[in-house]
């Protein structure tokens, strides 16, 4: 249950967070543009250093609990995605084409993800995730408003 609650306020929250920083603003900002910061924070930061932590601190015993053995293909992967991480933050600050790029690039690693997730599902391997089923929606939904995000006029306008 936790978990679903953790993953619906990754979703919900950065909007509650870019609506009371609209309207306690004394500057004029665009709402959207708002969202698309507090989004990329949330799923892509938030979402992304932890797991590229787990990765990279826990990838002896994610290998013998999945029955493989350990490579440093687990470390690796852990860099990599704390690094997409740290794009995340850097993308709050940096303006134009580098938050659609860092947005892109979450939006088709949880793409892969989630139908990584589904495949290994499928083929009967245990997955790390209480709810699988929830850990794919949630993947999807991200990766759906990220590219609503990035195909918005409204967002491609500050290029």
């Amino acid at each position: 249950m936790l978990f679903i609650i953790v993953n619906i306020a990754y979703v919900v929250l950065p909007f509650c967070f870019a609506m009371l920083h609209y309207k306690l603003s004394t500057q004029k900002f665009n709402l959207t543009r708002l969202s698309f910061v507090y989004f990329l924070f949330f799923n892509v930061f938030l979402k992304a250093v932890p797991i590229g932590i787990s990765a990279v601190s826990l990838g002896h015993s994610m290998a013998s609990e999945n029955g493989w053995v350990f490579s440093p293909m687990f470390a690796q992967y852990g860099i990599t995605i704390g690094t997409m991480g740290l794009m995340g933050v850097f993308a709050v600050f940096i303006k134009g084409g580098f938050r659609l790029a860092t947005a892109l690039m979450f939006a088709l690693f949880s793409i892969f993800a989630g139908t990584l997730h589904i495949v290994q599902m499928a083929q009967g391997v245990p997955l790390t995730s209480h709810n699988p089923i929830v850990l794919i929606i949630f993947d999807f939904i991200t990766a759906i408003t990220l590219l609503y995000f990035i195909f918005n006029k409204n967002i491609r306008g500050d290029l």
